[in-house]
Parts: structure tokens; sequence; C-alpha cells
């Protein structure tokens, strides 16, 4: 995720600004901080910009190609028409770059900071370092619309705030929702 962060505009009212940029709109999103993450934010000092940018291995920003869809002869074609600046790094971009970060933390020495951090909590504890093997930036949002809707309970209204979702039925699908749950529930009615 392509985080912006500009002078009291990306932390504003303990709320997060960030670009998705495989959105309908292109434009910016605002969510919620979280306990943790507003207190890290306070105690850093970041710098004004992309916190993600597009870059290649040499530090210069990416130039993407720019397609035109015309027809001809009744078929659709794709067309290039010139280049672009991407100045925000792509979700697959982003995951590549998240899968480098958990390949260093497995990769770690033994006793290191990383140890400390995994004790901390029960449920990765039991498993070890390897627990992290397949994230991404779906597999986060998924888990934790799952954990505040499941463990902590919270309405499905308020999950779909967090989620982004705009129907109930698209987020009773996303967090595979059992309808025997359900059925358990009328009957203690």
């Amino acid at each position: 995720m392509p985080f912006y962060i500009s002078p009291g505009r990306c932390c504003t009212n303990n709320k997060v600004r960030y670009r998705i940029e495989s959105s309908k709109t292109r434009s910016y999103h605002e969510v919620y901080q979280a306990g943790t993450l507003q207190e890290y934010l306070q105690s850093v000092q970041l710098p004004i910009g992309l916190l993600f940018p597009a870059k290649r291995s040499n530090g210069r920003v990416k130039p993407t190609a720019v397609y035109k869809f015309t027809k001809v002869n009744g078929k659709t074609k794709r067309v290039k028409v010139g280049h672009a600046i991407r100045h925000v790094r792509s979700v697959s971009s982003f995951d590549y770059a998240l899968n480098k970060a958990v390949e260093r933390i497995i990769l770690a020495p033994p006793d290191s900071y990383y140890d400390q951090m995994i004790e901390a909590i029960p449920e990765i504890s039991q498993i070890g370092r390897k627990a992290f093997r397949g994230v991404s930036s779906h597999s986060f949002r998924c888990s934790m619309a799952m954990y505040i809707f499941y463990t902590l309970e919270w309405d499905a209204a308020i999950c779909m705030g967090v989620t982004g979702h705009e129907s109930l039925d698209a987020f009773y699908q996303y967090i595979d929702y059992k309808t025997d749950r359900l059925a358990e529930m009328m009957q203690a009615i």
C-alpha cells in the first residue's frame, strides 16, 4: 500500500491516508489508525512524501508504459502510446517487498530481536518464524477482518467500514461466514 505522508494531512483525526492504485477512482482513502500504530507514528519522525515509492534498483522512479485500446476491423487491440511515471508501488510490488522482508526475518540469526518479538505473541510463538511464510497484503486484510468479526465480535457493519466492503453479502462471503452459526443463534432465541 502506498502510504503518503504530508505535513498535517496524512495522520489527521487519527487516520492514515493512502492511495489504492487499482481502485476505480484512483483517489486517496482514509482509515482509522490502530492504537499501536498511532503510538508508533507519534514517536517516529517520518519523511514527507511516499513511504513506499516505486523505484528501480538504482533509486530512480520507474516509468511505465501507457496503452490505449482501439478497435481495428472489429477487434480490440492494445496500442502503446507512451510512458508515464508510476509514483506509487503496485500491489504486486508491495507484496514482493513484503515477502523479501519475511525472508530476512526467517533467515535472521537465532537470539535476535525477532525472536523476542515472536515470543511475545502466543499464537505465533507456537509456530515460530515459519508462521510468516506466505503473507501478503491481502492475507493481512482477510485475517484482520476475521479477527475483528469472530474474535473481538465487532458488528458486521463496523467491520465493513474497516474492510471497505459495501454489502453484507460481499463481507460475509469474504470472511467465509457459515450459516450454521446463524442457525445456532436463531435456535437459542
